[in-house]
């Protein structure tokens, strides 16, 4: 079964609006930029499927991807750690 190109612009379109709002949603946890707001759109464009991806998400969501950051946030701190410690020997 083919999906058309333009059908997999639509859904792109979704999910971008999803990752754009976890994004900004994170950055306003951090105190980087202000709460997130997106205006509206009309229907039936690929502009209204980014708007329907920006809603669909969740604060569980983000609160999953805060802990997600934080995780990867220690885990760099560490990997770091450990080279400078091996430059120092």
């Amino acid at each position: 079964m083919a999906v058309s190109v333009m059908g997999m612009g639509w859904t792109l379109a979704y999910y971008e609006g999803r990752r754009d709002r976890i994004e900004t949603e994170l950055a306003s946890l951090a105190g980087e930029s202000e709460r997130p707001y997106k205006q509206c759109y009309p229907c039936t464009t690929k502009a209204s499927y980014y708007q329907k991806g920006w809603h669909s998400v969740t604060p569980a969501q983000v609160a999953r991807a805060q802990l997600q950051v934080e995780k990867w946030r220690g885990r760099m701190a560490c990997i770091i750690r450990n080279l400078i410690e091996r430059k120092l020997v």
